[in-house]
């Protein structure tokens, strides 16, 4: 995979994670969740403009180089059946864990992601993903700080519930 189609792949999972966001928020009642999911869908749309721009460089400096992009990856898909987050959406106990608990391990498969895509490349290329993954761990640690404050403000355990930082 040249850099192109990684950024290509990359635009594509943030795209998904855009709508994935935005679909997920008309879906939940709770007011706090659906502001929540609103700024997840904004973060995602900010990686989106920052990754386009970085496509745009590389078209105007190869413009010879296929309109093609990669074929699509869903870890949205993969996650919420995973996850089983359907069933929880409308539990006023535990939905909005699980939703912030799905939202958790999909930006860590973000940074796994590209984390992978840092360690093959050089240069700028690897600059851009150093970006990503510094992006992706603030929104970790977001999504970390309103899953405690769930926790606490919904009395569950601790230790049953809590998740290791990344």
């Amino acid at each position: 995979m040249d850099k192109l189609d990684a950024y290509a792949l990359t635009f594509q999972m943030k795209a998904n994670g855009s709508d994935f966001y935005r679909g997920l928020s008309e879906k939940v009642a709770d007011v706090k969740m659906k502001k929540s999911l609103e700024l997840l869908t904004e973060m995602e749309e900010e990686n989106l403009t920052y990754i386009s721009g970085k496509i745009a460089e590389i078209r105007a400096k190869y413009p010879e180089l296929s309109g093609e992009m990669v074929s699509e990856l869903d870890i949205y898909s993969e996650q919420t059946e995973k996850q089983g987050i359907e069933k929880y959406l409308s539990d006023k106990e535990l939905g909005n864990y699980f939703i912030l608990r799905l939202a958790y391990f999909i930006e860590a498969d973000f940074i796994d992601f590209f984390s992978q895509s840092e360690r093959k490349y050089s240069g700028e290329s690897k600059q851009v993903f150093e970006e990503l993954i510094a992006r992706e761990h603030k929104h970790v640690k977001w999504i970390k700080e309103l899953i405690d404050k769930e926790i606490d403000e919904k009395g569950l355990s601790p230790d049953l519930y809590s998740l290791e930082d990344i």
